[in-house]
């Protein structure tokens, strides 16, 4: 009775840790701002990274327009940091016609996949 409950133990505890956290994401991405006008978009996000190992963030893409950052590719977001695009450091996007109203940025973090972002305006000024 004791090797079976020992062994029942053994093999539950050793399951339970192979699976901690293995269904969340290390990664919050958080919208600060979305300040639109009528063919611009300047955004403010805060990448927070809660994992035990760094993030490498290829590129930001849209398909509603041309995307702007002054910030360098590839970006490595250590482990337990984070990192702000705000102010003058935010990512712009532009379309000469007209920008819609909300649209999805991809966080591209190659072979971790992509994280794709909503975007809506929290202001807007003509």
């Amino acid at each position: 009775m004791r090797k079976t409950l020992a062994l029942t133990l053994f093999v539950f505890s050793s399951f339970c840790l192979a699976h901690t956290g293995s269904h969340t994401s290390d990664l919050v991405i958080e919208l600060d701002e979305a300040e639109f006008t009528h063919n611009k978009a300047n955004i403010s996000l805060t990448l927070r990274n809660r994992g035990h190992k760094s993030l490498v963030l290829d590129s930001i893409k849209t398909n509603v327009g041309k995307t702007q950052t002054l910030i360098d590719f590839p970006l490595v977001i250590k482990a337990q940091s984070k990192v702000s695009f705000s102010h003058n450091q935010g990512i712009q996007v532009f379309n000469k016609q007209g920008l819609v109203q909300i649209f999805t940025l991809v966080l591209d973090f190659g072979e971790a996949g992509s994280g794709p972002v909503t975007i809506v305006p929290t202001s807007f000024k003509e």
